[in-house]
């Protein structure tokens, strides 16, 4: 088995951080874990899009987003 690319592994712990931002905001028992967790979050979702841009595949010739191509029925 491979491990991941650097790219992938990064947007998992990205993930990871915006989940444990959502927890420090709804926990009970710590006054300062909603702005705590606010800044986590914010931290998680700024990391989260600037490594899902690193992983996104290359456009291919003919296709404008990289992905497949529409083909429309005649």
């Amino acid at each position: 088995m491979t491990a991941p690319k650097p790219a992938v592994q990064a947007d998992r712990i990205a993930v990871a951080v915006m989940g444990l931002g959502l927890l420090l905001m709804l926990q009970p028992w710590w006054d300062g874990g909603l702005r705590a967790g606010f800044f986590v979050t914010l931290g998680g979702v700024i990391a989260q899009t600037v490594t899902g841009h690193l992983q996104s595949p290359k456009p291919t010739a003919g296709t404008r987003s990289g992905g497949a191509t529409s083909e429309r029925a005649p």
